[in-house]
């Protein structure tokens, strides 16, 4: 959140229609927005799991199946003519996965580019709007292939997004490899294997190898979105240094809250120095 200069403070502050200085009035308004954003973070949530659901899964699910029944009807221990089918098989559902995953990450990776752009916008329009009249200011914003570059180009939490999404792929085709050679290896029926990649519906299928990879989706997705609201945010006073002199670490206080971040709420830090958001992942300050 922007920490304004002493003496812009002051001045923006005397004029304020709103009431008490204007750092408070920053904060109160960014506080609200911040609301927003985590419902805009469950709407970019839904996104991906939609896409998951209804365009991958489902294909990888009828895949799965009508291969080990392909594979069962020849009897798997016959020879290397079932063996190269079980290879056969492997080979196409790592690459639907690894497909897949690519997929939504580049669909995210969409979305994400716009709401840098707005998050830029938006905090150019909320210091502009706290200048009284009279006072000349040039709030700029930061250029769209910056913006952009956030994106595409700036880790969070040690990875790029489209590397996030690579590993998401790989974890799925682990666990999937694993639950279809159990199955295999114990001479489960077809349709047990798939329940367990799927899940049971008495636990609302959250229990199978793709829940964990929604749940694993999930966390990134909400990552990324502060990860670029946050950079985008900071993109902005950076181009406004001769207003904005540092920031304050504002984080959601609740039974949920990081102690990380519990211990950095309310810290003001110049720029260029001290930690930003996310700190860890599905981070909310």
């Amino acid at each position: 959140m922007a920490q304004l200069a002493p003496d812009t403070a002051r001045a923006f502050s005397t004029a304020s229609r709103l009431t008490g200085d204007v750092n408070t009035v920053l904060m109160e308004r960014g506080i609200l927005h911040a609301t927003l954003l985590e419902r805009f973070k469950q709407s970019e949530v839904n996104g991906v799991m939609s896409f998951l659901n209804n365009e991958v899964l489902p294909d990888l699910n009828n895949t799965i199946q009508s291969r080990l029944a392909r594979i069962r009807s020849r009897c798997f221990d016959r020879g290397p003519w079932t063996t190269q089918q079980y290879k056969d098989m492997s080979k196409t559902v790592q690459g639907m996965i690894r497909g897949g995953m690519k997929r939504a990450g580049v669909r995210l990776q969409g979305e994400l580019n716009k709401v840098g752009i707005y998050e830029a916008n938006f905090q150019a329009a909320m210091l502009r709007d706290a200048l009284p009249s009279g006072v000349m200011l040039d709030i700029t914003t930061p250029s769209i292939a910056t913006l952009n570059s956030i994106v595409t180009s700036r880790p969070f939490q040690g990875q790029l997004l489209k590397g996030w999404f690579s590993n998401l792929g790989e974890s799925l085709q682990r666990s999937v490899a694993s639950q279809i050679n159990i199955g295999l290896a114990t001479g489960e029926p077809t349709a047990k294997i798939v329940s367990r990649l799927m899940g049971t519906s008495r636990a609302a299928f959250k229990d199978g190898a793709y829940a964990v990879a929604r749940r694993q989706a999930e966390a990134v997705t909400r990552t990324a979105v502060n990860h670029v609201v946050t950079q985008a945010r900071e993109a902005t006073y950076q181009s406004n240094k001769s207003v904005v002199k540092g920031v304050r670490y504002l984080a959601t206080l609740d039974s949920r809250t990081s102690d990380i971040c519990a211990s950095l709420d309310g810290e003001v830090f110049n720029m260029d120095e001290g930690p930003r958001p996310p700190m860890h992942h599905q981070c909310r300050s």
